[in-house]
């Protein structure tokens, strides 16, 4: 069992900040409502003192006078004044201009409240039709900036990393096993238990949560290592039985030309008998044969292509030219449009970019059984591209969705590796194939980009 070292942990940092600014914010926010409560207290007092001084007033019957003014600012440590019903104010103290401010802010009405430039206005009309006004300065946030508050935000958050720091031990370090654990998990399933990779400890021997987890991840280990092997046989057969059937299919019809040819050849003197045409007869199926011999090989055992500078146009004309007559027996043409009038020269591995226009091409061919036009269109800017399109059926959407997956085909017997085998083509040059629907109606389009980086 190695020892396991545990690195930097930004879940633990993480934990530790967040509970120190936690802790933070929450005295921030005590403070605040600390101090919107006091404020609230301070104008009910201060409502409360304005409407006892009304009612004094009024029930003393005293004159609104300057002297009275100054002596109830004196004794209520306010500004204090009267507004006589003609606009004249009576103050006992302050300045007149910052009366008037705050008396242009007092809207229409009776007993109103305003504030304005860092005071605060109250106005009681009397039963005399005299408004006495109580003016002080609006508070401010006072309770802020207060030593105790201060030492609060900088030793509270302190002290919360104390747990924050015994929290993230006791978890953090577990969750670090079992996160340098994990990755081995699925290494383990698929190499099999003498995996070279040793695994990490796990804190299975825990009584809580965390070891509840690393048990049920041991379990799912085991579990995982039984089902890939069960799903690797599986696999392993049902890929065998679509190889041999898919070969079976394909060679049985090569296989029966060459024996019937063969028998013609072995009766040399049957009339209109024409041994050229049995010997071009053999040699296309064993062609046939040997292409799919290596269309195996390139399923089973894949290599990186082998390239040099070779012209892309010349090697679609030896596709046309190999499927030409085969294409002409059952109806249908090939066309070229807007071919370079040059050669196009691509470093590529010419025997695989053949084989995947060829199986392109045939693919093609073989959706028109009732014969049609095949045309390749050329594109060169800004990459160059080639595009195939019939007049077929054109792809399912159920095509569509299997797009590519070995083994799947429409075709009766067929492999469903030619699109397969073509995109890992072009993909190993650094280029991409799309599929679409043919554009002028019926039929697919098949393009094939190559990179400009692919020209010498």
């Amino acid at each position: 069992m190695n020892r396991f070292h545990p690195t930097r942990s930004a879940l633990g940092r993480r934990v530790s900040f967040a509970l120190a600014a936690c802790t933070f914010l929450t005295t921030v926010a005590t403070a605040i409502i600390t101090d919107l409560a006091e404020r609230r207290h301070d104008r009910e007092r201060f409502e409360a003192l304005a409407l006892a001084n009304r009612a004094f007033v009024e029930n003393s019957l005293l004159p609104p006078s300057q002297s009275l003014a100054r002596k109830l600012s004196g004794v209520l440590g306010l500004d204090v004044g009267f507004r006589l019903p003609g606009g004249t104010l009576v103050l006992g103290n302050g300045d007149a201009v910052a009366w008037n401010a705050l008396l242009q802010k007092l809207p229409a009405g009776e007993n109103q409240f305003c504030r304005a430039a860092g005071r605060e206005l109250r106005c009681l009309r009397l039963r005399s039709g005299v408004e006495m006004l109580f003016a002080r300065p609006g508070p401010g946030w006072s309770v802020i900036w207060t030593p105790a508050l201060l030492a609060s935000l900088l030793i509270l958050p302190t002290l919360a990393l104390l747990p924050a720091l015994a929290l993230a031990r006791d978890l953090v370090i577990p969750l670090q096993r079992l996160s340098a654990w994990l990755p081995h998990l699925g290494h383990d399933a698929i190499d099999g238990p003498e995996s070279p990779v040793p695994l990490p400890p796990a804190p299975a021997s825990r009584s809580d949560e965390i070891g509840d987890l690393a048990r049920a991840l041991f379990q799912a280990r085991e579990r995982l290592t039984e089902q890939v092997q069960l799903r690797r046989q599986s696999e392993r057969m049902a890929t065998f039985g679509r190889m041999a059937t898919s070969l079976a299919h394909e060679i049985k019809n090569p296989a029966a030309a060459i024996r019937l040819h063969t028998e013609l050849l072995s009766e040399p003197g049957a009339p209109g008998f024409d041994p050229s045409s049995s010997l071009n007869a053999i040699r296309t199926s064993t062609d046939r044969i040997v292409a799919l011999v290596h269309q195996w090989l390139f399923v089973v055992r894949p290599s990186p292509p082998h390239r040099s500078p070779h012209d892309l146009c010349e090697i679609v004309f030896a596709c046309l030219r190999d499927l030409r007559s085969s294409a002409a027996h059952h109806g249908i043409t090939f066309t070229e449009r807007d071919r370079p009038p040059g050669p196009v020269l691509l470093i590529v591995d010419r025997l695989r970019i053949e084989h995947a226009l060829r199986n392109l091409l045939a693919n093609a061919c073989e959706a028109m059984p009732l014969g049609g036009e095949v045309q390749i269109s050329w594109t060169d800017q800004p990459e160059i591209a080639l595009t195939i399109l019939d007049s077929g059926t054109g792809f399912s959407s159920e095509a569509l969705q299997h797009l590519g997956e070995p083994f799947y085909s429409t075709k009766e017997g067929g492999l469903g590796l030619g699109l397969n085998l073509a995109t890992e083509v072009i993909q190993a040059h650094g280029g991409s194939l799309s599929v679409s629907r043919n554009p002028s109606g019926s039929g697919a389009a098949v393009t094939l980009t190559f990179p400009r980086s692919l020209r010498p």
